[in-house]
């Protein structure tokens, strides 16, 4: 996520306005917009500004590849893709208790098979004492 974006996302979610944001840095508002769409190169100064507007570190306005914004007090913003799913749950259930039960079944079959060569080993140990 580039700097520009992080900026605007960082004042949405404080809900200034871009006049408001523009009044603060003693800007003009189509200067400061200029900087959201990423048209205007940055100094440290100003970027050192918006961060303190903002209340987070320059380093969390600087590009990342990522599509988080941390550290929001408290809160994080993603701002990528999710999927959700919202079909019936009903089928993915059953598959799975199907599973659960092949893997009990399995369970058991290794505990019948553990048994039998206990079974096999203590035969062989007594043959090897006769």
């Amino acid at each position: 996520m580039q700097t520009h974006d992080k900026i605007r996302q960082l004042r949405e979610l404080k809900k200034i306005t871009q006049e408001e944001f523009a009044e603060k840095l003693s800007m003009s508002p189509s200067g400061y917009s200029k900087i959201e769409r990423g048209e205007s190169k940055l100094n440290l100064d100003k970027l050192q500004k918006i961060a303190d507007l903002l209340a987070v570190s320059i380093v969390d306005l600087l590009p990342t590849e990522s599509n988080i914004i941390h550290n929001l007090n408290g809160a994080v913003n993603f701002q990528g893709t999710y999927h959700q799913y919202t079909g019936n749950n009903q089928e993915e259930v059953t598959r799975l208790l199907l599973i659960i039960d092949h893997q009990k079944e399995l369970l058991l079959q290794k505990d019948k098979e553990l048994e039998a060569k206990d079974e096999l080993i203590k035969l062989y140990k007594a043959q090897q004492n006769h």
